[in-house]
């Protein structure tokens, strides 16, 4: 067994070595460029020609400016998470709004469909009673015609 820690990237039977590409071009801990250009940690370019992460450069001044720089990358990460939870409030806020529109919306459709019965109801009654109407007065006139005509033959 070898003594470096197992990488999941690293295939069976190699060893990790410095400057030694890994598996599918996923970034080493070397500073070997990573798949299409992401950024190894000792500075190789990254994706768009971004700078990697700057480890430091001599014991006393590098060492400010490597926590010079991780400071301003936690900031830049801090800024990302704060607009990303007021994206994720406000898209809260309008399923919220979005969600009593819904009700209101199912409301006014219950609404609709009771009155929608209620005057379907209503114009069956008016029909029917028309068409009661319309035989009565059809009895009515063949009563005019058929008691009279039946009167005078005999």
């Amino acid at each position: 067994m070898s003594s470096s820690p197992y990488d999941p990237y690293i295939p069976s039977g190699q060893n990790s070595q410095q400057g030694t590409p890994t598996l599918h071009g996923t970034p080493s801990l070397h500073g070997t460029p990573g798949l299409h250009g992401t950024p190894g940690l000792n500075g190789t370019p990254g994706l768009h020609g971004s700078p990697g992460f700057q480890g430091p450069q001599s014991p006393q001044g590098g060492e400010q400016d490597g926590r010079k720089t991780i400071h301003q990358e936690m900031d830049e990460t801090m800024d990302v998470l704060r607009k990303n939870m007021e994206l994720a409030g406000r898209r809260g806020e309008n399923l919220d709004d979005l969600q009593d529109k819904t009700g209101r919306l199912a409301d006014s459709a219950g609404e609709f469909r009771r009155g929608a019965n209620k005057v379907r109801k209503d114009m069956w009654w008016k029909d029917m009673k028309m068409r009661i109407w319309l035989g009565i007065g059809i009895i009515v006139l063949l009563a005019i015609i058929i008691i009279p005509a039946v009167v005078t033959t005999r």
